[in-house]
């Protein structure tokens, strides 16, 4: 080692750095392959032109990484944050992004993320001092892509602009008892409340197997099964829902969320979510047959041979994975759930309180810088 002089140097030769990465990018090509990293933005102009926002980052593997994120001060509290970052999200998704990471300081966003499915994996201490440096990440899904979004009348600001409508987040999982009369309850629900609301397939088996049960808890104690049935009994006979107590439970609805997964961003998506619980719960059919499931989606007016064709693809498949695995960070453990403002609200009777969380004063404000 003798022959090798080292040198600190504050003002590096660019060439030199050039070489420090191609070097690690070759040592690495056999295991991940060439970078491609690729530049992504959003911006946001008003009617005269003038830049009042924006959202950069980079494109990489199955990864976005989010490095920046602004809005003017003036434009801040009627959502334009939360728009840029669910826009750049989308954009990401859409080029084969799965998952999305980005960092922020203690003194800027770090709930306004949270609020947005992100979850700490690192904390930098004192860094800067006095203060700490967060990173974050999310699985991402598609927006009208992660979920087939009800409109609803917002109003306006103070000043006249649109007011975006805050949104609600509806996670179901086909085999689930009490999200028969949630989702068939959720749309007009929405509307009334004046709230959006985004459709959010998952599945409940992995979470329950990590809480070491290997069924549905209402099998695993006989007890809180009886009630249960005759609780949801009750309750479709309020809502004037039709019920038939399933001949098999829980059922399979692998296929089912893979078909919501695949296709969340079509306007037929609610039909079908509401169809393939009343196939399960109304009239005791198998969902896990892609015949059931092919009746479903006709009678909901989508094209059901291709609809259950992308269904078995890998990448609706990841999709499935993925948002099962932002349910996770997100801290559900059940459905029906709802979020709205980064609040969890779990089970049929708290979608109402859901929507009322959501139109608090200042439900669509963000505090990104």
């Amino acid at each position: 080692m003798g022959d090798v002089e080292l040198s600190v140097e504050t003002s590096p030769d660019p060439s030199d750095v050039e070489a420090l990465g191609e070097g690690l990018t070759q040592h690495a090509l056999p295991t991940t392959g060439r970078p491609g990293f690729r530049p992504l933005a959003v911006f946001a102009r008003d009617a005269a032109g003038t830049l009042v926002g924006g959202a950069y980052g980079q494109v990489n593997w199955n990864w976005l990484s989010v490095s920046l994120l602004w809005v003017a001060p003036d434009r801040r509290g009627d959502g334009l944050g939360s728009r840029l970052l669910s826009a750049i999200e989308e954009a990401a998704y859409e080029r084969g992004c799965s998952h999305a990471h980005l960092d922020t300081f203690s003194y800027q966003a770090r709930p306004f993320y949270e609020r947005h499915g992100y979850t700490s994996f690192a904390t930098l201490e004192e860094y800067p001092p006095g203060q700490q440096r967060h990173f974050l990440r999310k699985a991402l899904a598609p927006r009208a892509a992660r979920g087939t979004r009800v409109a609803a009348r917002a109003g306006a600001n103070a000043d006249g602009r649109a007011r975006t409508a805050p949104e609600v987040e509806i996670w179901f999982e086909f085999a689930s008892t009490y999200s028969y009369p949630a989702v068939a309850r959720a749309e007009d629900a929405a509307r009334a409340a004046g709230v959006a609301l985004s459709w959010h397939a998952f599945l409940l088996g992995p979470i329950f197997k990590s809480q070491g049960w290997n069924d549905s808890p209402f099998n695993l104690y006989p007890v809180k099964g009886r009630y249960m049935w005759r609780d949801l009994e009750r309750t479709c006979e309020q809502l004037g829902l039709p019920f038939r107590r399933p001949s098999s439970f829980p059922r399979n609805g692998l296929l089912a969320a893979r078909v919501a997964c695949a296709h969340a961003a079509e306007p037929w998506l609610p039909a079908f979510v509401r169809g393939a619980y009343r196939a399960n719960f109304a009239e005791d059919r198998d969902i896990a047959s892609p015949a059931v499931l092919g009746a479903v989606l006709e009678a909901a007016g989508a094209p059901a041979a291709a609809a259950l064709a992308a269904a078995e693809t890998p990448q609706a498949k990841e999709r499935l994975r993925a948002q099962s695995e932002r349910a996770v960070s997100r801290g559900i453990f059940g459905a029906p759930s709802f979020v709205a403002r980064g609040e969890l609200f779990w089970g049929n009777d708290r979608l109402d309180d859901a929507f009322a969380w959501a139109r608090r004063d200042g439900s669509d404000t963000d505090r990104a810088e």
